[in-house]
């Protein structure tokens, strides 16, 4: 029996030959290849005595080669722009993008250059440390002002948020039918209320798409450094600043560092009534949007999580409380 292969483990020796055949390496380093972390995409660490890299590919069917492009566009715009993020590095073609035939089909290769400094995790993020990370989003989301990609791309949007994640949450809620009620309602709330805010005005713009606080580095010098852009696109500028605060709450981390980032944040560019309005709602859709993502990368990385009933029930003490919180019973 031929059995199909959703998700493989490359070679670590394997794919430093890659960025040997394919990469300009400084000749005289000795170069050894890391296998990281399996997430939504694996990443590699390339390690030499004096420098460092990151290498990214990407699972098969995860992202196509055109949101891939529409990516790196954006990490150009950024770089030329004065951004602070980890830059795409150029193949010896000249292309950013490479393929590697895997068991389940091709997947991307991209290579990184590597933010120094240690992430933002909120068990050691200090005052300080939080109003800086705060600091360098705004910096970021005003860098990205006038960037247009060429490649198409997903938007953060209710469709991206809502609509699609709930395909794939409702099959899991089957057997709770008031519970998978309670979420068709929640949405349909959260649907009709994104969209007024939008028509009142919600800034739109190029975002991180998950600038929780892990994926930038801090230096010794502060320098807050991005990267990891491969939840980004086209959205409201709010939804950034959401996602951190869905971050500090699941970290039970809001109160004591929400109001530190904020206040960061509006130093280098002021959050509208409109946008602080739009914040309890997109992080109630950030948290539908990652319920969703883990159901979907389920066959790959696991479906642990999904397939125990107590992961449900905390999500759906969530949504109670979110929705409390977006819609007082006096206003629904």
């Amino acid at each position: 029996m031929h059995v199909s292969v959703l998700h493989s483990t490359l070679s670590e020796r394997d794919l430093l030959g890659y960025v040997f055949t394919h990469y300009s390496l400084a000749k005289d380093d000795y170069f050894r290849c890391f296998f990281v972390e399996k997430g939504c995409n694996d990443t590699y660490l390339i390690k030499g005595e004096n420098n460092r890299f990151i290498l990214r590919v990407y699972h098969a069917e995860w992202r196509t080669p055109s949101q891939v492009a529409f990516e790196m566009e954006a990490l150009q715009w950024l770089l030329v722009q004065g951004a602070s993020v980890s830059q795409p590095i150029k193949r010896r073609d000249g292309a950013l993008l490479g393929v590697i035939g895997a068991p389940e089909g091709e997947r991307i290769v991209v290579m990184f250059s590597y933010a120094e400094g240690a992430p933002a995790e909120f068990g050691a993020l200090e005052r300080e440390e939080c109003v800086s990370y705060g600091r360098a989003l705004a910096d970021l989301h005003n860098r990205a002002r006038g960037f247009l990609a060429v490649s198409p791309r997903f938007s953060l949007d209710e469709e991206h948020l809502i609509t699609n994640p709930l395909r794939l949450i409702e099959p899991h809620l089957r057997d709770r039918v008031k519970d998978w009620k309670f979420l068709l309602e929640f949405a349909d709330l959260l649907k009709a209320r994104i969209g007024e805010l939008d028509q009142e005005g919600l800034t739109k713009g190029l975002c991180h798409g998950d600038a929780h606080g892990g994926n930038a580095h801090r230096d010794q010098s502060e320098t807050v450094t991005f990267f990891d852009f491969d939840c980004c696109g086209m959205g409201w500028l709010a939804y950034d600043i959401a996602v951190f605060l869905w971050a500090a709450r699941i970290k039970e981390k809001h109160l004591q560092r929400s109001g530190e980032f904020l206040s960061g944040y509006e130093s280098v560019r002021r959050i509208s009534s409109t946008e602080k309005a739009a914040l309890p709602v997109l992080i109630a859709m950030r948290d539908i949007w990652i319920t969703g993502t883990t159901i979907s990368n389920g066959g790959k990385n696991g479906h642990r999580w999904v397939m125990n009933s107590r992961y449900f029930d905390i999500h759906m003490t969530r949504w109670q409380y979110m929705r409390d919180e977006c819609f007082p019973i006096s206003s629904v």
